[in-house]
């Protein structure tokens, strides 16, 4: 069993790692990792068939291609809150999404861009092989879109879902497409027409092989599934765990799957996590953190992975392509591998905690000697997190007016920096309960983060499990301190995800502090 405490210094010392540096992680195959770029909030990944030319979506930052595997960098586009971007397969034709904005077609590699489509809350977004046929998605009830024409023009698809992800086969005529706390659909027509497959779970991502028969689905929470029918019949492999699963990517044939852990346990962020063989079997690379999108090179052979709060990390298989990756043992390639190499071995979920948190706690949910609720580490800083056992709240309103711009510098993950940055008035009543709440005889309470918020909703099992906590339930929504715009915030829904509204509606409040 590994150390926890180790392994956390090394997510804390790895995470602003010097660019270009290579360190290892076990095994052959994936062993040796190159971390590039800065540290951003990295949301998206997009990728030529070769793996050369890449594509990075930086959430309040900005798009940034690569012509040389990632090696070095151009900055594009303005400042956007990105969350992915598409890219077919000559990584000519890019197109890239903004939650709350426009979709933004290049057809220069990345060099200039034009905005298409109305302004909606995109979430995910696929691209046909040649770039001509795109599929994107809605969250927050909306729908899915497809264009033929390279993105000049849009068609309304399906019905209004919690649309979490959607991807594509070579020919765009195959597509997948996942709902969050809802199901998977595929459509054999390039989207005029959905089928609904597997059961309601917390689709997350879904990805696709060049013909579209082999697809692989990870559900937030519990397993990787995938399907060798187009998705008619789904397999759950256990063989990686039940785990917050996030990004997920395949090579064209299927068989080499990659998948990486996207928000934190209880114990820990997570590793990427791989299988040569269609999914059966599965090793683990790379360190903790919380992965949020993968792209792999059409042969298999070569990954590349993003980070929120990390850089962009890339790895190959030895030799120059999938065929001739072979493991020091003579298995199949990177199966097994930390047996022999002493590397990570632990594949089951986690749900305790590594380390303690305040006197009396060991795990999330359990009752600390103040009477608070430990809540687990913070996703991206791995500092602990408490909540008091009950609301503060449930019609409470988070202004008591709508309009204006109430935080200069918002925040997505810290609901600290936010709330210091709103006035201890009756103006704002869902921080002026939090600031003068002394649960536990603590002072320093505040409105959690949409990624805060999100992190409570994500480990409510375990927070439910504890015996204190009894008001996490679906249907309920809660406010988080990150603004959306001048009238509207972001608030978590349990468990269809996050959602937008007017400042002054009235909903549920659940404070933290650290």
């Amino acid at each position: 069993m590994r150390a926890s405490r180790f392994y956390i210094v090394l997510f804390c010392c790895l995470a602003a790692i010097a660019p270009g540096r290579v360190f290892a992680s076990g095994g052959t195959c994936f062993k040796n990792w190159t971390a590039t770029q800065s540290v951003r909030d990295w949301r998206g990944l997009g990728s030529s068939a070769d793996g050369r030319k890449l594509a990075a979506a930086a959430f309040g930052g900005r798009i940034y291609t690569s012509a040389d595997s990632g090696a070095s960098w151009s900055a594009r586009e303005s400042n956007r809150q990105w969350v992915n971007v598409a890219s077919s397969s000559d990584g000519v034709k890019l197109a890239a999404i903004d939650d709350g904005g426009r979709i933004y077609i290049s057809g220069d590699s990345g060099a200039t861009w034009t905005a298409r489509a109305a302004k909606r809350k995109w979430a995910d977004i696929a691209s046909s092989a040649d770039g001509t046929k795109l599929v994107a998605a809605v969250a927050n009830s909306g729908r899915l879109y497809t264009s033929a024409d390279s993105g000049v023009t849009w068609k309304a698809r399906a019905s209004n879902r919690e649309w979490a992800a959607v991807t594509s086969s070579a020919d765009g005529t195959k597509l997948a497409a996942a709902v969050f706390g809802g199901r998977l659909y595929t459509s054999s027509d390039s989207g005029v027409t959905w089928r609904a497959a597997e059961s309601e779970r917390n689709w997350r991502y879904v990805a696709s092989s060049a013909d579209g028969t082999k697809l692989a689905a990870t559900d937030h929470g519990g397993f990787i599934y995938t399907s060798v029918d187009s998705g008619v019949s789904w397999t759950a492999r256990t063989g990686g765990g039940a785990r917050y699963w996030n990004g997920i990517a395949v090579s064209d044939d299927g068989g080499t799957i990659v998948a990486g852990v996207g928000a934190v346990d209880g114990r820990q962020a997570g590793q990427l996590y791989f299988s040569r063989d269609g999914g059966s079997a599965w090793s683990a690379r790379e360190f903790d953190r919380v992965w949020t999108d993968i792209v792999v090179s059409a042969d298999g052979g070569t990954v590349a992975a993003v980070a929120s709060g990390g850089q962009l990390y890339t790895s190959q298989c030895a030799g120059s392509g999938a065929a001739r990756c072979t493991e020091d043992n003579g298995g199949a390639c990177g199966v097994d591998a930390e047996r022999d190499s002493g590397g990570p071995q632990d594949v089951a979920a986690n749900v305790g905690d590594a380390g303690t948190g305040q006197a009396g706690c060991t795990t999330i949910g359990s009752v600390c000697r103040d009477g608070t609720v430990y809540a687990g580490r913070h996703p991206h800083t791995q500092v602990q997190l408490f909540i008091p056992s009950t609301n503060q709240g449930t019609t409470m309103q988070w202004k008591t007016s709508a309009g204006a711009n109430d935080i200069a510098t918002d925040s997505v993950t810290d609901g600290r920096v936010n709330s210091d940055q709103v006035a201890n008035s009756a103006t704002f009543p869902a921080f002026k309960l939090c600031k003068d709440l002394r649960a536990g005889g603590h002072s320093d309470w505040y409105v959690p983060s949409q990624l805060e918020m999100y992190h409570l909703m994500v480990t409510r099992a375990a927070l439910v499990a504890g015996g204190k906590v009894t008001d996490f339930l679906d249907g309920n929504y809660y406010w988080t301190s990150t603004e959306q715009d001048n009238g509207a915030v972001r608030y978590q829904g349990f468990p269809d995800g996050n959602h937008v509204s007017a400042k002054n509606a009235a909903i549920r409040l659940r404070c933290m502090r650290r």
